[in-house]
């Protein structure tokens, strides 16, 4: 029998996601986002790219396939790094993506620095005392980034709201008139359903 393979379901699951976020019919039509949808997408690629990797690393560890840790591991990283802005790219504010995606991974690069000196201080017989700076760059490391993460997760649907108010000023416009003919000035108005 078969054993079924992760990385295709994780694969499959992020297509799909990624489908949603960036279709477009081709109309001109301008649409709103839902703040709640905004949210759940960053929520669910950060959770099912995270779980998916988590048993491509099991199941990679637990048999003689060491490229599915890896390929697991990287996929891990990944949606760490880029799960939680998902929702961002849902609602078109790409620079909130690659802003909140730019300072997870600058913490999650100092808890891993954190934990690599710890780890090297384990395993040497030098006490030179840079335990509790690997402690403090670990764990400053970590609650950054659990934290950035929480603030980048809720910010999706305000990013959806934004991206809304700039539908409505698209949709409803006001400027100068000028009549050529006869010389009359107003006021322009212009609504777009």
């Amino acid at each position: 029998m078969r054993q079924f393979n992760p990385l295709v379901l994780m694969l499959l699951v992020t297509f799909c996601l990624a489908a949603g976020v960036t279709a477009d019919d081709g109309s001109d039509q301008l649409d709103y986002k839902s703040p709640a949808t905004a949210c759940w997408i960053s929520i669910g690629t950060t959770v099912l790219a995270g779980g998916g990797s988590a048993a491509m690393i099991n199941a990679g560890s637990n048999g003689d396939n060491d490229d599915l840790s890896v390929a697991g591991g990287f996929l891990l990283l990944g949606s760490l790094t880029f799960g939680p802005g998902a929702g961002h790219l849902y609602a078109d504010n790409t620079r909130r993506f690659v802003s909140g995606s730019g300072m997870r991974a600058l913490f999650l690069g100092v808890s891993v620095t954190g934990l690599g000196i710890g780890l090297g201080n384990a395993f040497s017989d030098n006490d030179d005392g840079t335990e509790t700076a690997a402690g403090v760059l670990f764990i400053a490391g970590a609650v950054s980034y659990t934290g950035y993460t929480f603030y980048d997760l809720i910010r999706a649907g305000r990013s959806a709201k934004e991206y809304n108010t700039k539908v409505d000023a698209a949709r409803f416009r006001t400027g100068p008139w000028y009549e050529y003919r006869d010389g009359t000035v107003g006021v322009q108005l212009s609504l777009t359903l």
